[in-house]
């Protein structure tokens, strides 16, 4: 199995929303001190540090392919997190790449091979094209990881669950309103 970061999965229109995955919060904290020259408040930035239970969360989408030519160019997924430094929540949705091409095989459009006189039997298979995105692939599975030490001591806390037995959760609506009530209620 081979699975890496595959932007190319879904279609170049759904570039946006293939960004859109990507949520980071910065609540950039400011304390208030008087200054004892001027009588006026100023605003002067924290010296603590942001709780990293206010971080966002990142959606990779990986491939599973049991092909080996054509993925040497993909990044591993661990070198793109080093990265991403802020990250509380990392959600793995994994596609199947054979899976996805024998959905959409039907809607590949043959093209019409050169006129050569050298031998293109071997490169017949690339003489295919899509007129039009195909159907967006369904993940086969996905997983949910924490980054954030806090947010796994808080989650334990609630929930009583050790967050390093919680995967494929179904339901991360209250993950969302989690984060989006913890980050609203400081604001």
């Amino acid at each position: 199995m081979y699975s890496t970061i595959d932007s190319r999965l879904t279609s170049p229109s759904r570039k946006r929303e293939r960004e859109d995955d990507v949520q980071l919060i910065d609540h950039g904290y400011e304390d208030r001190v008087d200054d004892d020259n001027k009588g006026s408040p100023r605003k002067r930035k924290s010296s603590h540090q942001q709780p990293d239970i206010l971080r966002g969360y990142l959606i990779l989408h990986r491939v599973a392919c049991d092909r080996k030519r054509g993925h040497e160019r993909h990044e591993e997924i661990e070198d793109y997190l080093e990265d991403q430094a802020g990250i509380s929540i990392v959600v793995y949705k994994t596609y199947d790449c054979r899976e996805y091409h024998e959905v959409i095989q039907d809607q590949f459009e043959r093209l019409p091979t050169p006129d050569h006189p050298a031998d293109v039997t071997s490169l017949l298979p690339y003489f295919f094209r899509l007129n039009k995105d195909g159907i967006q692939a369904t993940p086969k599975s996905w997983d949910t990881r924490i980054q954030s030490p806090i947010l796994k001591e808080a989650i334990q806390g609630i929930t009583g669950i050790e967050t390093d037995c919680l995967s494929s959760w179904q339901d991360m609506e209250w993950v969302t309103v989690f984060i989006t009530y913890s980050t609203t209620a400081d604001a």
